[in-house]
């Protein structure tokens, strides 16, 4: 039993993460429309930028942490400018060619600069050793990243249900001709859109490098939010945690159980067998559309 617990914790402790991701491309798409792909990419960017200002300069954990934030922010600034500022409002088929060829431009670019290697691991600056919980062994890098990832998630329920910016976000992804009709600057709103969703892939970058380790391959690992997006809904906030969540304890209970090779399996097994039953997610609104 103490095995079960430990793996359900540390299961919502990687969902939480991924429902971080989750939410940059939920972001994103209810103002633009435009369900970025390459999102994963710039979780490894976020990772690597962190590592160059905390290995590389020896800057301050939070202040390296803020640049690579602040560092993905402005990536999503020139993303909502160019290549998808011209695409906004086109066939979707078109946006996502467009998503895929960012997706392997970012990669290469990444490659290019640092290789194909494992990068390694961040500068030490939380306690190494693990703390006993009722018989659960907790790290404090891993206690650290899912209070980062769950205050940011809290902070993002609250801005999307309670604030200003969330009641013209609902209106733009209800109708954009309306919202523009209200005043609403959409420009204004996408850019805003992408520099936070950017932002918030870098972060859940730097805390899975934190807890994995940062490799070049990370926006493998950050594709795993496009799952949870799928699994909750694809305009639902909430549902990108609810499917971020169940896709890290589902990972981390079949690593176990079955095997670590059908871990990463079986998140998209997951999202199959709900996509089946309900193919607009959990928490998805069916459209019905007159022809």
């Amino acid at each position: 039993m103490t095995i079960f617990f430990q793996l359900l914790l540390v299961g919502i402790m990687a969902g939480a993460v991924l429902g971080l991701t989750a939410m940059g491309f939920i972001l994103i798409y209810r103002c633009s429309g435009i369900f970025n792909i390459a999102q994963g990419e710039l979780v490894a960017i976020g990772a690597l930028l962190c590592f160059a200002f905390l290995n590389g300069l020896n800057l301050h954990p939070a202040l390296a942490i803020f640049l690579a934030m602040l560092g993905g922010a402005l990536i999503g600034l020139l993303l909502s400018r160019f290549p998808f500022g011209p695409l906004t409002g086109q066939p979707m088929l078109a946006l996502f060619i467009v998503s895929l060829g960012l997706l392997v431009f970012l990669r290469a670019g990444i490659l290019m600069v640092w290789g194909t290697r494992d990068i390694g691991y961040f500068r030490p600056f939380l306690p190494q050793g693990a703390i006993d919980f009722a018989g659960l062994a907790l790290y404090p890098r891993e206690l650290f990243g899912f209070g980062v990832a769950a205050a940011l998630l809290l902070v993002f329920l609250w801005l999307f249900r309670f604030t200003r910016f969330g009641l013209v976000l609902r209106a733009v992804s209800e109708d954009t001709r309306i919202a523009r009709s209200l005043g609403i600057n959409l420009k204004v709103l996408i850019a805003v859109a992408f520099a936070i969703g950017t932002a918030v892939a870098a972060v859940g970058g730097v805390i899975l490098g934190l807890t994995q380790g940062i490799t070049t391959n990370l926006g493998d690992v950050g594709l795993a939010g496009l799952a949870a997006v799928l699994i909750g809904g694809m305009e639902s906030i909430l549902g990108g945690i609810v499917g971020g969540l169940l896709i890290g304890v589902v990972t981390a209970m079949a690593s176990y159980y079955i095997g670590h090779g059908f871990g990463g399996v079986a998140a998209y097994v997951v999202m199959l067998i709900i996509l089946l039953v309900r193919p607009y997610g959990l928490f998805g609104q069916e459209r019905i559309e007159r022809v």
